[in-house]
């Protein structure tokens, strides 16, 4: 009705259960709790904050798409489904920003590998030399789909002694040829300094 009150649910002798497709809503606000027997939707008029005192856990294999509905698949020649997702139309919402505002301390994004043969998340257990640290790529939409990279840049375990005190790594650069289906290697930064480049592929040219 239109009285103004206090609904008070008590969960203390079981669950509460509230029929799919009927939502519940706050005021005049525009903020209602609703679902469709498939999908949960939490609606709010302005901002919608999450104060929890602890962690926020999202199940492994459901993902988190930020600027859409669903997430898109097959992504970067990869052949995977990221978990994480944002998606957009514009410079500003498909874009990440980390930011620090500190004296002392500074933004980060950081790769991590184990190669832990279990699986086992947390584990510890050595990489090794020739394993792969991660990769950033840049993908086109060639018309088809997702999955053609342009340019990748990847860090790998390098020879050397991987321990608690060194990780010895290089950093790889690969872009793709014209006509080419994928990328291949042009640069190689080594652990020692050492900067390698594909055969007759080192062309200088000024560019300013």
């Amino acid at each position: 009705g239109n009285s103004r009150g206090l609904l008070h649910l008590d969960g203390s002798a079981g669950d509460i259960s509230i029929l799919a497709d009927i939502g519940l809503t706050f005021a005049d606000s525009g903020q209602k709790i609703e679902s469709d027997g498939t999908d949960f939707t939490i609606a709010s008029g302005a901002k919608l904050n999450l104060t929890p005192t602890s962690d926020v856990h999202i199940a492994n294999g459901t993902g988190m798409v930020i600027g859409h509905t669903a997430q898109v698949a097959d992504m970067g020649g990869s052949g995977i489904t990221s978990e994480l997702q944002v998606l957009g139309t514009a410079d500003s919402d498909s874009s990440i920003t980390i930011g620090n505002f500190s004296p002392d301390s500074r933004p980060r994004l950081i790769f991590v590998r184990s190669h832990d043969d279990e699986r086992v998340i947390g584990a510890k257990q050595i990489v090794e030399t020739g394993d792969s640290l991660g990769m950033i790529v840049f993908a086109g939409d060639d018309g088809v789909d997702y999955q053609m990279s342009g340019v990748r840049i990847e860090a790998f375990a390098d020879t050397g002694t991987q321990g608690t005190t060194s990780m010895p790594g290089r950093l790889t650069f690969s872009t793709t040829a014209d006509t080419a289906s994928g990328v291949t290697e042009r640069m190689r930064i080594h652990a020692t300094g050492e900067i390698d480049f594909k055969a007759n592929a080192l062309g200088i040219t000024n560019i300013g």
